[in-house]
């Protein structure tokens, strides 16, 4: 049935899947699968409330993936405490064993950062970069944070050049190179790693208005709304949405140019 509501939903019969994946009854060991494949269905399908409530029943098992699932679909739904809490379990499962695992503590770091505790999500990050010291997402996610924080900027940008190194292929990392050049001022310095990020990651809205503030704060206006216009067009989540209006219709003001070299 599992694989049934998997080929319904790549022929876009989502309804006639929901109903193949609800056959699926308490007491299978295939139930937990079934709920978790249930919730990101009806979630595709707007359906978040129902979505939401599967997941929470899935969440009861003690199979460690479908923790894992059930947590990741907390962070990407915006559910910040609860994705916590199932990492907290996860953490403590891995701990048991002996193997703890960076992804978790990196997961659980982007769900407290983005739930308002950074200082939780630092010490996520630390703790990760213990485990694996070269890894590039880890070395990137550190880093750009410190630097967009305003913290640690020459820590942040060394942790952020050895990301660059390790993957100049990803767009995500070049692009944090980039506004890391940006958030310490060197407007004209981050312009070509921004161009490159958003060639490398053009439907990534983020990136697309990163070099849209770049080119503003290098002198290029009119590259900037160009590029602000092109990353509205790509549909970004409402707060950036809003931004990018304000920006289309004001320009940046001359206080966001300060920059952040001068601090400590």
């Amino acid at each position: 049935r599992l694989v049934q509501a998997e080929a319904l939903e790549a022929q876009d019969r989502a309804e006639e899947a929901v109903e193949v994946l609800r056959l699926v009854k308490v007491g299978s060991p295939w139930r937990a699968d079934a709920q978790m494949q249930l919730a990101e269905t009806l979630a595709r399908m707007d359906q978040a409330d129902d979505a939401r409530a599967m997941v929470a029943d899935a969440a009861k098992s003690t199979r460690r993936d479908i923790l894992a699932r059930a947590a990741d679909f907390y962070r990407t739904a915006g559910d910040y405490a609860e994705a916590v809490a199932l990492y907290d379990r996860l953490m403590a499962l891995d701990t048991a064993a002996g193997a703890p695992d960076w992804r978790v503590l990196a997961a659980r770091a982007m769900s407290r950062n983005a739930g308002g505790d950074w200082a939780g999500a630092e010490a996520d990050l630390l703790r990760a970069l213990e485990l694996e010291p070269d890894q590039p997402e880890l070395l990137n996610s550190l880093g750009y944070n410190w630097i967009d924080r305003g913290e640690k900027l020459e820590a942040g940008m060394a942790l952020i050049q050895r990301a660059v190194a390790a993957r100049p292929d990803l767009g995500h990392i070049v692009d944090s190179y980039g506004w890391a050049h940006f958030r310490l001022g060197r407007y004209e310095e981050a312009v070509p790693y921004l161009e490159r990020a958003a060639a490398l990651a053009p439907t990534e809205a983020e990136i697309i208005d990163h070099l849209g503030d770049a080119y503003w704060h290098a002198g290029r206006q009119k590259e900037a709304r160009y590029a602000w216009t092109e990353a509205l067009r790509l549909k970004p989540e409402e707060t950036r949405e809003a931004a990018l209006k304000a920006k289309l219709e004001r320009g940046l003001p001359a206080a966001a140019s300060a920059s952040l070299a001068a601090r400590p």
